[in-house]
């Protein structure tokens, strides 16, 4: 299991809108959903746009077109069970849960 990435590498991941990752900040992006207090992750260093993710939960998900990589859109426009399912359905596992302690949720 991954570790939790640390805070500082989650800095600045919010684009002007407050959802979407600015291009370069980070290897990550990074939302968390008040709804359901998940924390999604995209490992940008790892996803390799088979947007398999989007394919199960478009309106959580899009393809960046210009990095070529996963972003987490809107994580409250879809339930734990079709987050994780994304998770589960990227083949190079660059998707990760985190509950609202910080803790991974088992895919």
């Amino acid at each position: 299991m991954r570790g939790e990435p640390v805070e500082g590498e989650l800095a600045g991941l919010a684009g002007p809108d407050g959802r979407r990752a600015s291009s370069g900040a980070s290897p990550q992006t990074a939302e968390r959903s008040p709804r359901h207090g998940v924390r999604v992750v995209v490992d940008r260093a790892l996803c390799v746009a088979f947007a398999e993710c989007v394919g199960v939960a478009a309106t959580a998900f899009e393809l960046d077109q210009q990095e070529n990589v996963a972003v987490v859109l809107d994580p409250e426009s879809v339930d734990v069970e079709t987050l994780k399912a994304a998770a589960r359905a990227c083949p190079v596992s660059a998707i990760a849960l985190f509950d609202a302690d910080g803790a991974e949720i088992p895919l």
